[in-house]
């Protein structure tokens, strides 16, 4: 089998269709490819359906778990995944019609650790044609580079579902999902590119991310913010470990730019979060500890303009940060209240 698709779905019964009908207009024999949905203890009709499309297709595989998060459910899918190449995708994504054969040729005759394409947002269910795939493929510009180059050189994107990963690779690093919510492709998709040797990014429009109101990433109760908060804490950490082990200093520079970034909205977040004035303190002086913050590595080509500027100051200023704080709180919570 070449290809492991694996989708952990909780509650989306609206979107799980759209996934797996792009997902099984391929032009890959159904043999040749598995979709691995890993139901996380969805309360709604999500398994359901699913099932239905297990009748129709034998290549759609349900695994059902109780709610362990996103991670656990990635991890899940890697134990059953039978194929050789691993691709993460999330219930209410999907990705474009016939493209999957043209992506998995090119990892078989490149001999490719990993491959990375592009990805659009949308609230459609409908951009089923990719827009260049056959200007792609007419003149493909194959760079192969190391991982810590890839990093080095490009504003590379953290989430898994931006690359297809040789599954043996994946294996190799000895890395796995942690049982968090939020943030893990933070820290998990450079781990395994400063591991990489042999990595391709293609500008290919393979992906589409749907922005639904309803995801994990956009509820926003206080105690759920907070909760996102101490994930956005443990990706600093982590990447904090990754980046003492790693020796190009271009690499280091990218990453510990991204790290500061969500040191950056930890703090931006803490607005509208429940967390206490006296664990923000605590928080910072561990990102102290490990050179996380102040935030100097923030500014750059992804956020220059006066507006970061601004806030980075306010941010790294004792005197300043914490009336601010106090002050956008305390208007946000007037506001939500009326």
């Amino acid at each position: 089998m070449i290809l492991s698709i694996i989708i952990p779905m909780y509650n989306a019964e609206a979107f799980i269709g759209t996934c797996l009908d792009n997902l099984l207009e391929q032009q890959l024999n159904l043999t040749e490819y598995e979709i691995l949905v890993i139901n996380d203890g969805s309360k709604d009709k999500s398994k359901k359906v699913v099932e239905n499309y297990i009748k129709k297709y034998p290549n759609v595989i349900l695994y059902n778990q109780k709610n362990s998060g996103n991670g656990a459910a990635r991890n899940k899918g890697i134990d059953l995944a039978k194929g050789k190449y691993l691709y993460f995708l999330d219930s209410d994504d999907y990705i474009v019609t016939n493209v999957l054969n043209y992506l998995l040729n090119i990892l078989e005759k490149q001999n490719l650790d990993i491959l990375g394409f592009d990805s659009i947002n949308t609230k459609s269910s409908n951009l089923k044609a990719s827009k260049n795939i056959d200007e792609i493929q007419s003149a493909p510009d194959f760079k192969i580079i190391k991982g810590t180059k890839f990093i080095a050189d490009n504003n590379y994107r953290a989430e898994v579902w931006w690359y297809i990963i040789n599954t043996a690779f994946f294996k190799s690093t000895g890395i796995s999902f942690y049982d968090r919510k939020y943030v893990q492709d933070s820290y998990i998709t450079p781990s395994l590119f400063i591991k990489a040797e042999r990595v391709l990014f293609l500008p290919l429009d393979i992906h589409r991310y749907r922005q639904n109101n309803n995801s994990i990433t956009h509820i926003k109760s206080p105690t759920h913010i907070k909760k996102h908060m101490h994930d956005l804490v443990f990706s600093v950490n982590k990447l904090g470990v990754l980046i003492e082990s790693i020796q190009s200093q271009k690499c280091v520079f990218r990453l510990k730019n991204r790290q500061q970034g969500y040191v950056f909205f930890f703090l931006i977040r803490f607005i509208k979060s429940n967390m206490s004035f006296k664990e923000l303190k605590n928080n910072l002086k561990d990102l102290k500890s490990i050179q996380a913050y102040p935030i100097t590595h923030f500014l750059g080509k992804d956020y220059n303009g006066l507006k970061y500027q601004v806030l980075v100051f306010i941010f790294n200023t004792s005197f300043l940060l914490y009336p601010f704080l106090y002050i956008n709180r305390f208007f946000y919570r007037t506001i939500v209240k009326r």
